[in-house]
């Protein structure tokens, strides 16, 4: 017989593919893509700075929810209350946006010239830019001075970073304790087999990682380079090795503990987020971009060719 936990993992699986194999279908025939605006009239000023509104306000709105004293005396009882303010949790809550946020810096001024451009100046806060390394070493378009690093990578990509982890983690928390508060510890919940154990969990990940990483690479090498150069999928490699696979480094651990209902409402609730700012804000007014020889290849013609 299956599991509670395991139906509500499968139900969190179904969800992700009844969006996803109709969005594909949907855009299959179409042949021409959208383009985006012409940045150098500045279509959108400190249009970045401005919708970056779409997750602090997410973040105010749950943490005032979560603790502030006159909503959560009504969402709460009193053992539930007591848990959300126990230390084990602020403590691993703190762990969390250390452990991730840093991802996304290293991400920026590592890769960021790698992966990244940010062609709508006048969207951003010009005067505060960040380093990035260029591998290359001549460095963006603008800047004539040979070297491998220069300003490059706007502050609200830092900001993005922490704010949509901690927009992730406020949803999560909130639907666990007062959507789900009975869907989350299971410790008799067996774990899959590919994931009983240190030894195992490590072995599995490293196969699947494998796998994914020829499979991305032989998709790439059978579509056409766009902007010249070599194509290599070194986005897709990087989130893989670096972002999905070491977040379930303790999946045999973590599996008892996880609330697939709250994560489902979670994930659902940055997934719009995330398309509606992606699709119809970020990149057709051209506040970042991306290269798309270091993408796998595929891309979303309506959106204005998103990978």
């Amino acid at each position: 017989m299956i599991s509670k936990k395991n139906k509500d993992l499968f139900v969190f699986l179904s969800l992700n593919l009844a969006l996803g194999l109709p969005a594909v279908v949907a855009q299959w025939c179409i042949k021409t893509s959208q383009r985006p605006l012409n940045p150098s009239p500045g279509p959108s000023p400190f249009g970045y700075v401005i919708s970056l509104v779409l997750f602090w306000f997410p973040c105010v709105f749950f943490g005032a929810m979560l603790f502030w004293q006159p909503f959560s005396r009504q969402v709460f009882d009193p053992i539930t209350l007591r848990s959300l303010y126990a230390p084990f949790r602020r403590k691993a809550f703190a762990l969390t946006l250390v452990a991730l946020c840093p991802l996304g810096v290293v991400l920026d001024i590592m890769f960021g010239s790698t992966f990244f451009k940010f062609p709508e100046s006048s969207g951003v806060l010009k005067g505060f830019l960040l380093p990035a390394f260029f591998p290359n070493g001549s460095g963006p378009p603008e800047h004539s001075c040979p070297g491998h690093w220069h300003r490059y990578i706007p502050v609200e990509e830092m900001a993005f970073y922490f704010l949509g982890f901690l927009t992730i983690l406020m949803v999560y928390i909130w639907s666990e304790n007062v959507l789900f508060r009975d869907s989350k510890v299971e410790i008799s919940q067996t774990a899959p087999k590919l994931f009983q154990g240190q030894k195992a969990t490590a072995l599995s990940l490293s196969a699947i990682g494998v796998l994914l990483s020829l499979v991305a690479c032989c998709v790439r090498m059978k579509i056409k380079p766009e902007e010249g150069g070599s194509a290599w999928p070194g986005y897709f490699l990087f989130l893989l090795w670096a972002a999905v696979l070491p977040s379930m480094f303790l999946f045999h651990i973590s599996f008892h503990f996880i609330n697939w209902r709250a994560l489902t409402v979670a994930w659902l609730f940055v997934l719009s987020i995330s398309q509606f700012w992606e699709a119809f804000l970020g990149v057709p007014y051209q506040w970042w971009d991306y290269h798309h020889d270091q993408m796998m290849g595929f891309f979303i013609k309506p959106e204005c060719e998103l990978p």
